[in-house]
């Protein structure tokens, strides 16, 4: 797992070994690329980060900067607010968990696979689908799972 302060390690590295390079060319292929590698993990993570909730008539938008996620309220089976308890033991099988958010695929004892989409370490409303897929959002407002449970017990 990569924290914040090695990324931001690394790449302050690669760039005072480039600054020393002069010609060899080796060095600046190799750090050339380590840099380069950085940058496309930060803007896919940036990309697919989660900015906003939108909840529109008839889904509910997860926006972010490189496509929007929907999710058709008709297709809600289950909406609750977890409990810390049950967020405990999570681990990140594929996604980012810390740099604008946490968002991809987790799993934990409690609630199995999931997918999370979350802007914050708090406010985690879990969303199950009639197709199964089970998702968690953290939104600022918490009455958007009290409008999204509303939405659910609408007749289709």
């Amino acid at each position: 797992m990569v924290c914040h302060s090695t990324f931001g390690r690394v790449g302050f590295g690669s760039i005072i070994e480039l600054t020393k390079a002069a010609a060899n060319l080796t060095t600046l292929f190799v750090q050339g690329g380590v840099l380069l590698l950085l940058i496309v993990i930060l803007l896919g993570s940036y990309l697919f980060s989660p900015r906003a909730y939108i909840l529109q008539a008839d889904e509910l938008i997860i926006k972010r900067p490189a496509r929007y996620k929907k999710i058709k309220l008709n297709d809600l089976a289950e909406v609750r607010m977890l409990k810390e308890a049950d967020m405990s033991w999570t681990i990140r099988t594929f996604g980012v968990g810390g740099i604008f958010g946490r968002y991809g695929k987790y799993y934990n004892s409690a609630l199995g696979n999931f997918t999370q989409y979350a802007t914050r370490h708090n406010h985690q409303v879990f969303i199950r689908t009639r197709q199964g897929r089970k998702i968690i959002i953290t939104p600022d407002d918490l009455s958007l799972a009290d409008k999204l449970q509303s939405a659910m017990l609408q007749p289709a």
